[in-house]
């Protein structure tokens, strides 16, 4: 079965046994029952990590490989899926993340648990960063954007930004909106949402199935 917000930490006392991406991240949204035991994992990291190499691929060797070195990230929100989102940048290289949410003590939690992460208050932003991530709830309802201004990140200050917004409906908040209309590269969470269900439907069956236009078209 799959677990989602808000019981992605919740559920982790109720468990037997956490894979390493589960036990990383301390998030769980798959459950898979092995030998009789209840085992967590984290299909989260990986979905988003895949989506994220589209724009910054490895190179061929994957040893050597750290696409999101020296990368300036800006992450907004700590919510339960925020530590799979850093897990997977760490995984690629990155060592230069900044965070900011509205509660504080939650962002500071996030950071015991990655205590490379620089904390920032609500509100404020980096001078620039490559990569600016929405992992919170605002942008699902229509018209709702984060009031946070980042009318200096356009593609003249630098051609690179990239705005990923986590969620896939609508397919293009204000947030991505706005940064579109800057010229910023943009990316919305549909193809995480879809790979991180491949990877829990390869726990469950040992098949890994093909994500295929038609499957894609299937959330539009």
């Amino acid at each position: 079965m799959n677990v989602t917000v808000p019981f992605k930490k919740l559920i982790i006392p109720f468990l037997d046994q956490l894979d390493f991406s589960a036990e990383e991240t301390q998030s769980v949204n798959t459950l898979f029952k092995v030998n009789n035991k209840i085992v967590g994992y984290n299909t989260d990291r990986d979905g988003f990590g895949d989506t994220i190499r589209e724009i910054y691929p490895r190179s061929n060797n994957p040893i050597m490989s750290r696409p999101l070195e020296g990368i300036r990230i800006f992450i907004l929100g700590a919510g339960g899926v925020t530590s799979s989102i850093i897990s997977a940048l760490k995984s690629e290289g990155a060592d230069n993340i900044i965070l900011s949410n509205r509660t504080k003590g939650k962002a500071n939690e996030l950071k015991k648990q990655f205590p490379e992460l620089e904390v920032i208050d609500w509100g404020k932003k980096p001078s620039n960063s490559n990569i600016v991530i929405n992992t919170t709830s605002v942008g699902l309802a229509k018209e709702e954007e984060l009031k946070i201004d980042f009318s200096d990140y356009d593609k003249n200050s630098h051609k690179n930004f990239l705005f990923y917004d986590l969620i896939y409906n609508p397919k293009e908040t204000v947030f991505l909106k706005k940064a579109r209309l800057r010229g910023n590269k943009t990316m919305n969470g549909k193809m995480m949402f879809l790979n991180q269900a491949k990877y829990a439907f390869n726990i469950w069956t040992n098949i890994m199935p093909e994500i295929d236009n038609d499957v894609i078209k299937l959330l539009d």
